[in-house]
């Protein structure tokens, strides 16, 4: 895939937050991003290499969301690492117990 023409995409999903006081919805976590550039880590930069648009708000994450992608075409054989750096919204409910919760998320690179 690297410098390849094909292009990709990463999605991100989390689990429902668990704890011995009880469990918070991955359906009350939600990502957002302020813009849809990517920042360069290392490497050439790609203007093809952009953060879903869909993440201008808060999504839940509770199934898998597309976050960053590149689009096939012509790539130049740029290759790059980049990165976004999203807000979490975690929606606690009513009455949730005060206590330490955990869950996973999981970020996953799909070649299309």
């Amino acid at each position: 895939m690297k410098g390849a023409d094909s292009g990709w995409y990463t999605t991100i999903s989390v689990t429902d937050l668990t704890g011995d006081a009880g469990t918070i919805p991955a359906a009350n976590i939600s990502m957002k991003v302020d813009t849809t550039a990517t920042q360069l880590i290392t490497g050439s930069a790609n203007a093809n290499v952009v953060v879903s648009n869909t993440l201008l708000s808060y999504t839940p994450i509770n199934s898998a969301v597309t976050f960053i992608k590149r689009d096939a075409g012509s790539n130049l054989g740029k290759l790059g690492r980049y990165a976004a750096f999203p807000w979490l919204q975690v929606m606690i409910p009513a009455y949730q117990s005060v206590g330490a919760y955990h869950g996973v998320i999981t970020y996953t690179i799909i070649e299309n």
